[in-house]
């Protein structure tokens, strides 16, 4: 079962959301989410129930020893275990295809639950935490596991920490403004993910196809590629969001609109917010109080990581590491000079150096990297399309439309604007956009429950 599954969405969301208004005290809740979410993440793997568990208690148990009662010694070993341990589970179970034994890769894909690279990192988040000062250690095991297996949570973003989050866990309410507005939120993750995304991927395929290298095709492709990545974070941002506030929960967004002023810096807080300000306090914050030079490593260990952490080849190691160089130049000197300058040509310098951190995450080498490249200068075949790309783009024509709308950051801030300054304006046309919005939804959803069942009947 996983999170665009009907089954999923239309049942199990539904009954555990149920159970949940059964009784109010937030105790009952919590213990509804955490049951709901082992049945979910172990689903068919009763083995996972074990690992999950003993997770939790031992995140738990690494917490207590790094509260501010124990001594330095002691906090250091408590949060070098954490790590080690969490990182261990992380390479066998979602990384084991890296030890190159096949026997290890099957088993560890029967066993592993679903979420565990998420759940690894929250959990160190949480030692880190406590350890750091930024929390204070738990000692109800449970509050503990309400945060580490809580399934609105492990659609992989948004990353919260359990300082930001304890609160609600001891005590919160579901109003219907947050049913509305999480429901809201579901339906644009659900659209996102099971209605945007097999386009965009066709328009990639089409696109980049080494058989048939077009300029337009590079060009387009690798556009679909980048605007594919930012599509499925942001609908799994929507869906994590939306099951959190059905729940109660008010989540931080970790995906938020791009915008060019923000250059190569400003793309990457905004595209994994949540992640990126944790691998800050973790790798860089500690090193940059210090001297330059040492913020500049750990500002480069930063982006490895983080590269690796959402797919450990060279080339996502390569990607992560030049993003936070230029992250690291901008923060140190370049960010004065480009603000000094024409925006024509700091908007060309963002689009040519994110164009080249994602096209290293587009190809399984540099030898695709190559084709690609030679086919943007026109060294590729003599047409300027060819027939699969031009039936991909006119098919969803319409779609490609709206969505240049609502990602490119030019005409995304300019609707908004002038639909923001109408309904204050106007009370009629207040109306009628609600009315509109409401509309929007409901077809929205209908397209994705067709697209979701089709899928399932293939």
């Amino acid at each position: 079962m996983h999170f665009t599954d009907l089954i999923f969405l239309f049942c199990f969301v539904p009954i555990t959301l149920l159970l949940s208004f059964l009784e109010k005290s937030t105790e009952y809740k919590n213990f509804i989410l955490i049951i709901s979410s082992v049945l979910f993440f172990t689903w068919g793997r009763p083995f996972a129930v074990s690992l999950l568990l003993l997770t939790c208690v031992f995140d738990w148990g690494m917490g207590l020893l790094c509260s501010d009662k124990k001594s330095k010694p002691i906090k250091i070993f408590a949060l070098s275990l954490d790590a080690i341990v969490n990182s261990c589970i992380f390479l066998l179970f979602e990384r084991s295809f890296l030890f190159g034994d096949s026997t290890l890769a099957s088993l560890s894909e029967k066993l592993m639950p679903l979420g565990i690279a998420i759940m690894t990192v929250r959990g160190f988040s949480y030692v880190f935490d406590v350890f750091t000062g930024r929390t204070e250690a738990e000692k109800n095991p449970f509050c503990v596991m309400t945060y580490s297996v809580c399934y609105p949570l492990m659609t992989g973003t948004p990353l919260v920490r359990y300082g930001d989050m304890r609160g609600q866990i001891l005590k919160r309410t579901v109003t219907g403004k947050k049913l509305s507005d999480g429901l809201t939120r579901i339906i644009l993750g659900m659209t996102k993910l099971a209605v945007v995304t097999p386009v965009l991927q066709r328009l990639i395929s089409a696109g980049l196809n080494p058989n048939e290298v077009t300029m337009s095709g590079s060009f387009v492709g690798m556009g679909a590629h980048i605007l594919n990545i930012c599509v499925t974070w942001s609908g799994l941002c929507d869906l994590s969001i939306g099951l959190g506030k059905i729940f109660g929960f008010d989540f931080k967004e970790s995906f938020t609109g791009f915008k060019y002023t923000g250059y190569v810096t400003g793309f990457t807080r905004s595209f994994h917010s949540s992640l990126c300000d944790f691998g800050r306090d973790v790798f860089i914050t500690p090193l940059q109080k210090k001297n330059q030079i040492l913020r500049i490593i750990g500002t480069l260990i930063c982006g490895a990581v983080i590269g690796l952490w959402y797919k450990s080849t060279l080339m996502f190691l390569i990607a992560g590491v030049t993003a936070a160089l230029f992250v690291a130049v901008e923060e140190i000197f370049l960010k004065k000079i480009l603000d000094s300058i024409m925006p024509m040509i700091t908007w060309a310098y963002t689009t040519v150096v994110l164009g080249f951190v994602f096209s290293l995450t587009a190809f399984d080498g540099f030898s695709g990297m190559l084709v690609w490249a030679k086919g943007l200068i026109g060294k590729g075949e003599g047409y300027f399309m060819s027939v699969a790309l031009k039936d991909a783009i006119t098919q969803n024509a319409f779609l490609l439309a709206v969505l240049a709308v609502c990602y490119l950051p030019f005409s995304r801030g300019f609707f908004r604007e002038k639909i923001d300054k109408h309904c204050e304006k106007s009370v009629k046309f207040y109306s009628a956009t609600r009315i509109a919005q409401t509309v929007c939804l409901c077809v929205m959803l209908l397209l994705s429950a067709v697209t979701l069942t089709e899928a399932a009947i293939r």
